[in-house]
């Protein structure tokens, strides 16, 4: 999955943009889903199966950029 910056609106009148990010998910050895930020050092995290280990990755990307800012 790749995650890319997006702005729908032309940049005068833009008020929000929408940045993504690359995540790598792999399987574990004891039937869990590893997340991985590779452009965010320290953004990892995991779930019971994708779904999970995707909505935990939204949390964990938004606490590692808060963190940064």
């Amino acid at each position: 999955m790749t995650l890319r910056r997006t702005n729908q609106n032309p940049p005068e009148t833009a008020t929000r943009c929408r940045w993504e990010y690359p995540v790598l998910l792999e399987p574990d050895d004891n039937d869990t889903v590893i997340v991985d930020f590779p452009d965010i050092t320290g953004a990892h995290t995991f779930g019971n199966d994708v779904e999970d280990a995707l909505r935990h990755a939204v949390d964990c990307l938004i606490t590692a950029v808060a963190f940064a800012v």
